[in-house]
């Protein structure tokens, strides 16, 4: 499995060094890194240790050295308390709860020093497709090349057949020993793999609900839940699989869109454009109808041998028509491989924003402009005129909850004419 991991990934010329944590003060750093979260079992909450200042920090401080030089985490570090909370839906089935785990913050502490050294080194190494749980980036970005996408198929009269593949229970599927390999294969040295691994050793986790807790249940696969290194690791896992699937789609000359940038002062460059990743949400795009039937396939293969498994009934299928394209008959589903089917749909909410099929962005304006309308709504008994709150209090709770609701990605997204 490594060497396949080793042919996957691009050669480094360099390898990453780590530096060793041997005072307080890099402690004191991650504590202001440190969420105001629930806590774990322990009780110890994360405003404790802020407000402990520097003799806080050299508490803590022990333990994350300890760690650090035998490879051993303290047994409560493993341990996590899970809160089942509600979905909309029904309440009796256990699949439609969202499970919100806490882990001790002495844990989250040793994995916020471990991950300040290897972030630098593994986030330039990710696919460029990949906006999720990245620094400086987000769904906005994965909104903005999916309608900078759909403004060129307008332009140059083209289709664009996309398919938005959902994944059941992406985290939990991971393959822990694929995704110590890959963070070797990465870069990442032997000693802070076996540190970050050391934490998913006999790890347990206790479910309260109403306050009674249940007896500890062993965890051996998936990310860890509530834990900081989580998303990037994910990344990581997933980064893997998009290269395996890439290759894969080269092999069998599966090709997608083929985009030429210009930037002033530098030489035009081309890229192949055919799926964008925000985390395990998925969009794949190709100029056919067959191009992404195939590709679909070769997804699915891909996904299935690195644990993942795509739910197609939760899989969206969409054939983006600009009015500038010739027409074409627009299918109730999509057939793909393996006798599955993805029902077509005319709108699409991708990451927080709706994708429209006619490559107009009415409804996804029409969407933030309700979404401010209920937030203001909820606001109105603290907004309105002679309820007792100052102006500046109202600008505030405005500017604090109805603005958000209304431009959430607007700078990057939203057209600026009406006929866009």
């Amino acid at each position: 499995l490594l060497l396949l991991l080793l042919l996957l990934h691009t050669p480094r010329t360099h390898t990453y060094t780590p530096t060793h944590t041997h005072t307080h003060v890099p402690v004191a750093d991650r504590i202001a890194d440190l969420n105001n979260t629930a806590p774990g079992a322990s009780g110890v909450v994360a405003l404790a240790l802020k407000r402990g200042g520097v003799a806080a920090a050299r508490l803590m401080a022990r333990p994350i050295q300890a760690a650090w030089r035998s490879g051993v985490v303290p047994p409560q570090w493993r341990r996590a308390l899970g809160n089942p909370v509600a979905k909309p839906g029904d309440p009796y089935d256990p699949a439609n709860f969202r499970k919100l785990t806490l882990i001790d913050v002495g844990a989250k502490l040793y994995v916020l020093v471990i991950l300040h050294r290897i972030r630098p080194w593994l986030e330039p190494q990710l696919v460029d497709e990949q906006h999720g749980f990245r620094t400086g980036r987000g769904p906005g970005d994965a909104q903005f090349v999916l309608q900078r996408l759909a403004e060129l198929a307008a332009q140059h009269g083209q289709h664009v057949y996309a398919l938005f593949v959902d994944y059941r229970r992406a985290f939990d599927c991971v393959d822990q020993g694929a995704l110590w390999a890959a963070l070797r294969a990465y870069g990442v040295p032997g000693k802070l793999v076996d540190m970050l691994a050391a934490l998913y050793t006999d790890n347990t986790i206790t479910v309260v609900v109403d306050g009674f807790p249940s007896r500890p249940l062993s965890v051996r696969a998936g990310a860890r839940q509530g834990c900081p290194a989580s998303p990037l690791l994910f990344d990581v896992y997933i980064d893997l699989v998009m290269r395996c699937f890439a290759r894969k789609c080269r092999e069998l000359n599966v090709r997608g869109f083929v985009v030429q940038s210009n930037v002033p002062g530098r030489a035009p460059a081309e890229r192949e454009l055919s799926y964008q990743l925000c985390a395990d949400d998925q969009a794949l795009l190709y100029p056919s109808l067959p191009a992404l039937q195939a590709a679909a396939g070769v997804l699915q293969d891909t996904a299935r041998e690195w644990g993942f498994t795509i739910n197609f009934a939760k899989t969206k299928g969409m054939l983006m028509q600009p009015p500038t394209a010739p027409p074409v008959d627009v299918p109730a589903t999509f057939q793909l491989p393996g006798g599955h089917s993805a029902e077509v749909v005319s709108t699409f909410k991708y990451v927080g924003s709706v994708v429209q099929q006619d490559c107009t962005q009415r409804a996804a304006v029409h969407r933030r402009i309700c979404s401010a309308n209920i937030a203001f709504r909820k606001l109105r008994p603290l907004l309105r005129a002679g309820c007792g709150t100052t102006t500046r209090t109202k600008r505030i709770l405005y500017n604090a909850y109805v603005l958000p609701a209304l431009t959430y990605s607007a700078a990057e997204t939203w057209a600026l004419t009406p006929s866009a």
